[in-house]
């Protein structure tokens, strides 16, 4: 069978096309799972025979762009909600955030006395961590692993 060379151009044409597509997503693919680093994860232990705790971790943003995280989920946890020590007025206060925000090429640290997450309805199975996972606002999301730890402040 032969082929004319408009067709064999056609041909290798579209291949190198598929090529640069697959290059392209996968180029992405790598970008997107490297957007975002999660680092020094623990979770505070238990203090009483309550089901609250508060979990804290290093977020870098690798990323040339903010990254802002609107979401932690975990399978053991009801709810993960994101919050803020401050000092004001000669009280401590703790305030709810919607979300948090990375600056392009920044970290975040999450830690005791500044910005954390609070674990509510924490199902206590022994288990020497958590998995957390962080949903981005662009709809992707990381996971790691909270080990619990007894750490003192």
């Amino acid at each position: 069978m032969k082929i004319s060379f408009k067709a064999f151009l056609r041909i290798c044409l579209l291949a190198l096309l598929l090529v640069v597509i697959c290059v392209f997503i996968a180029l992405q693919t790598h970008q997107s799972e490297k957007s975002v680093e999660i680092s020094d994860a623990w979770v505070r232990s238990f203090l009483t025979s309550g089901s609250m705790t508060a979990a804290y971790c290093t977020i870098s943003n690798q990323m040339d762009v903010d990254v802002v995280i609107v979401a932690a989920h975990a399978g053991q946890v009801g709810t993960i909600e994101f919050h803020e020590s401050t000092y004001q007025d000669e009280m401590h206060r703790m305030v709810k955030l919607d979300q948090l925000q990375i600056p392009a090429g920044k970290k975040l640290r999450l830690e005791p006395g500044g910005k954390h997450l609070m674990l509510f309805d924490v199902e206590r199975n022994g288990s020497a961590a958590y998995q957390i996972e962080f949903v981005l606002g662009d709809g992707t999301s990381v996971a790691h692993d909270f080990v619990v730890e007894d750490r003192t402040m």
